[in-house]
């Protein structure tokens, strides 16, 4: 039962994905500007089904998401669920969405926050053709948390 419950819900998540399609595991990579991270890198994994007909591309997975990323001003791990459009490559060349939740710990230089605090959010992330651009709040965690410390991010970058 354990391992048929997953799998189960993973399909409810992918409409029009046939149950004998294969699991895929679609590994992105990404270079971002991104208040507060800075300079960043990322890699995502994004687990899910093709559809049976492909609209865009070969692989087309919607499913469960994570993301690590580490940058210039801090780091931070995010899950969610994500669509990507891609061929072959790391770097998808059409297209994805992103809805994460995040946990971001500051360090260094971060923009516009201060280094050394903890921070739980969400974002949104949108990628068409290389291109990327991802808008969400950050609400500070910890003895030091003050409801106007709260963080709009945003960032532009290449790759997803």
């Amino acid at each position: 039962m354990r391992r048929v419950l997953p799998a189960a819900l993973l399909l409810l998540v992918v409409p029009g994905a046939a149950a004998d399609s294969p699991l895929e595991l679609v590994p992105t990579v990404g270079l971002r500007a991104s208040s507060p991270l800075g300079i960043s890198g990322s890699l995502a994994v994004t687990a899910g089904r093709t559809r049976v007909d492909p609209q865009f591309c070969t692989h087309e997975p919607l499913g469960p998401s994570a993301q690590v990323e580490a940058g210039s001003g801090g780091g931070q791990v995010a899950f969610g669920i994500a669509a990507v459009c891609r061929d072959s490559s790391w770097i998808p060349t059409v297209g994805g969405l992103a809805l994460r939740g995040v946990y971001a710990r500051t360090w260094g230089s971060p923009w516009g926050a201060d280094a050394g605090r903890s921070f739980l959010g969400a974002y949104a992330e949108v990628y068409v053709y290389r291109v990327s651009a991802r808008v969400g709040i950050l609400k500070p965690v910890g003895a030091r948390a003050a409801p106007r410390d709260t963080l709009v991010t945003f960032g532009l970058g290449f790759g997803f």
